[in-house]
C-alpha cells in the first residue's frame, strides 16, 4: 500500500469516527432536552438574556 493509499484510509476512518460521534451526540441531546427548547429557546423574542442567564425553574429549585 502506498503512502497516499494509507493516508486515504486514515482519512476515511477519521471521517467514520466523526460521523458516529455526531450521531451519538444527536441522540444524546434529543434525549436530554425538550424539542421546543432546542427549536426556539427564546420564544421569538429579541431581548437580551437576563443578567444571570437562562436557568429553568427545575434546575434553580435543585440548587437551593
Amino acid at each position: 500500500m502506498s503512502t497516499a493509499g494509507l493516508l486515504e484510509l486514515i482519512a476515511w476512518i477519521l471521517s467514520a469516527i466523526i460521523a458516529a460521534w455526531l450521531l451519538v451526540d444527536v441522540v444524546r441531546v434529543s434525549r436530554r432536552y425538550d424539542p421546543d427548547l432546542l427549536i426556539d429557546p427564546l420564544g421569538g423574542t429579541t431581548a437580551p438574556p437576563p443578567e444571570g442567564g437562562y436557568i429553568s425553574e427545575s434546575r434553580e429549585a435543585g440548587q437551593r
